[in-house]
């Protein structure tokens, strides 16, 4: 930004009327000096301003977690605590913007972020993607208390889970629905086939124990007595989901085949579910991606996680806007605008000219 200053010396001093220009110092003081509360509330608040003006409504939203790399403590890379600012966005898969975002205080609590975003967010929408780290049954509850639906991947995390829903798919249930599509790459054919099932009303997860007995001391009759290990039923029961779903990812050229499953609270449309399993990545593709390969967030090398925080809710703020004016691709965009400042403040509803 210093050095986007210097080349603009005469523009930003005369449409402006700045009387010097800012430097690197400077812009460190102000976002060391910034509150990042009302930062967030401003700019959540503006974009659901812009909604409600062009008449949008967020329909389906992927919450996904990225870690700042640039404040990485390096002397504290093998311990629990590894310093590093870790940002949940909260991603429109319809329009490609940022409806809101908020700090986590690492990895592992972006389980409880998940809810606290949800809770603060301006614009409330009605599908909610997500990855298997929020497969957990307090989740379920928040969701179903907050009458969302949701799509949210299961993995090993939940292993009793995982291996009772392979298990319905051997049972040879009847599917609901099931799609089948191939994709051809210029270095791959991948098929890629979606079987939606009905989850059965009487589901059940069962932990199971070695069928072995144990002694248990009787206080009243001062004797051991033995017992037997039983199976135990872990309840995920009323939790509002209806459909679980099974995706086959087939690369035959490469003599590779992956398989995931998903648990939703919709119905089981193989192709509408296939679709919105497909879009939760758009966050990774067009906010992830971006973010670093374009505007170089990872390298935004800082020791003050306030200003690391700040400067990605910037890079955000500037991606909406982008998004919002019909420009898809960000490379595009900033070559489009870079060192135009006149036309850049025009995105902004602001006429220099």
């Amino acid at each position: 930004m210093e050095d986007f200053a210097k080349n603009n010396k005469e523009t930003l001093t005369c449409k402006l009327k700045l009387k010097a220009l800012p430097t690197r110092s400077l812009f460190n003081r102000v976002c060391l000096n910034l509150d990042i509360e009302s930062l967030k509330f401003n700019l959540e608040l503006w974009i659901a301003e812009v909604f409600q003006t062009l008449g949008l409504h967020s329909q389906v939203v992927s919450i996904d977690g990225k870690s700042l790399a640039g404040t990485v403590d390096k002397s504290k890379c093998h311990s629990k605590d590894h310093g590093f600012a870790h940002v949940v966005s909260m991603f429109d898969q319809h329009l490609n913007v940022t409806v809101s975002c908020i700090e986590s205080e690492d990895k592992v609590s972006e389980v409880f972020t998940f809810r606290k975003l949800l809770t603060q967010a301006q614009i409330v929408p009605k599908i909610v993607t997500a990855d298997a780290l929020h497969c957990n049954q307090d989740t379920f509850r928040f969701l179903k208390k907050n009458n969302l639906d949701y799509i949210i991947g299961v993995k090993a995390n939940c292993s009793l889970l995982l291996s009772e829903l392979k298990k319905l798919t051997r049972n040879d249930i009847p599917n609901n629905d099931s799609i089948k599509k191939t994709y051809e790459y210029q270095d791959s054919s991948i098929k890629r086939t979606v079987t939606a099932y009905q989850i059965p009303p009487d589901f059940k997860v069962v932990k199971k124990y070695k069928p072995r007995a144990y002694s248990v001391w009787n206080q009243k009759t001062r004797q051991y007595t033995k017992q037997l290990r039983v199976p135990v039923y872990k309840s995920w029961g009323h939790l509002n989901y209806s459909s679980f779903i099974k995706i086959e990812r087939t690369n035959y050229r490469k003599h590779t085949k992956q398989v995931n499953y998903y648990l939703s609270s919709l119905p089981p449309n193989a192709e509408k579910l296939g679709k919105l399993i497909q879009k939760h990545w758009f966050v990774e593709n067009n906010l992830h991606r971006e973010k670093d390969v374009v505007f170089k967030e990872d390298k935004h090398l800082t020791k003050y996680y306030r200003s690391a925080k700040v400067f990605s809710r910037i890079i955000t703020t500037v991606i909406n806007i982008y998004r919002l004016n019909n420009y898809q691709s960000m490379k595009k965009a900033t070559q489009r605008f870079c060192n135009r400042v006149a036309e850049c403040l025009t995105l902004l509803g602001y006429d220099l000219r």
